[in-house]
């Protein structure tokens, strides 16, 4: 039934009425319409906002883990860096110390070994024979009445081609008693006669140079030591008999020193 036939069916109504009727059901279905379009709106904007946060928020996350992935990276390279400097600090720092062990030795071997047949010989002074190595080998400062044995010279052997084959020498000093005694033999070629020990002893640090330096007894319970080392190229044999240790390190300090 349409608005007309209801009219003639109750009689004439005055039209106001009817669209005074029809604007309160449309102002009545906007009123309930804004009661969940508001809400829904606001959640709209809840999540729209909450979604921008999120994404906003990962990223700045994502960029402090970037940054703190970055630092630690480079606080462990510089670590690592530091680690390195502080290794080769700590090893220059042994070698420009010294650094004293003296390793008790019962075991040692030495050994001669035969030259091939020399074509000519140099008979040398000491003094001749450190101008020939080029190193200091004779001491300035000796253990205490000590002093150098006389000898017919020292021999450095050639072959044919001029090359030298045998420069083993030795410097003997000794009291008068002849009880205390430094031997100091030098070479660069393994020839002649060669101590080594057996025993794996620990090094000693004189100057930046290596020594091994080992004390033992002999046959008549006399303080014996005796020092190998290395330096330009020169071999060292220290032997000494009943001189106290700090007589034998005055005489390693000279030698490895400048």
């Amino acid at each position: 039934m349409n608005v007309e036939e209801l009219m003639d069916a109750i009689g004439k109504v005055d039209l106001a009425y009817v669209k005074e009727a029809e604007q309160w059901k449309r102002s009545r279905f906007s009123r309930k319409a804004a009661r969940w379009a508001l809400p829904a709106a606001a959640a709209l904007a809840l999540m729209v906002g909450g979604g921008y946060y999120g994404v906003q928020n990962m990223k700045q996350k994502n960029f402090e883990g970037t940054a703190e992935s970055a630092c630690g990276s480079a606080m462990e390279s510089a670590a690592e860096d530091t680690g390195i400097l502080i290794k080769e600090s700590a090893e220059e720092s042994v070698l420009s110390e010294e650094s004293v062990v003296i390793n008790e030795s019962e075991m040692f071997q030495t050994s001669i070994a035969s030259m091939a047949e020399s074509d000519h010989t140099d008979r040398l002074s000491a003094d001749e024979l450190q101008n020939y190595f080029g190193i200091t080998i004779q001491p300035e400062v000796l253990p205490e009445n000590l002093k150098l044995e006389e000898s017919e010279g020292y021999l450095i052997y050639y072959n044919a081609e001029g090359t030298v084959i045998n420069d083993n020498n030795s410097l003997l000093y000794k009291d008068a008693s002849g009880e205390r005694s430094l031997t100091i033999g030098v070479r660069t070629v393994d020839m002649g006669e060669v101590t080594k020990f057996v025993s794996g002893e620990r090094p000693s640090y004189l100057n930046g140079v290596e020594v091994t330096i080992g004390h033992y007894k002999d046959s008549t319970e006399a303080d014996c030591y005796l020092a190998l080392f290395e330096k330009n190229g020169v071999y060292f044999t220290v032997k000494t008999e009943m001189l106290t240790e700090e007589e034998v390190l005055d005489v390693l300090r000279e030698l490895t020193g400048e």
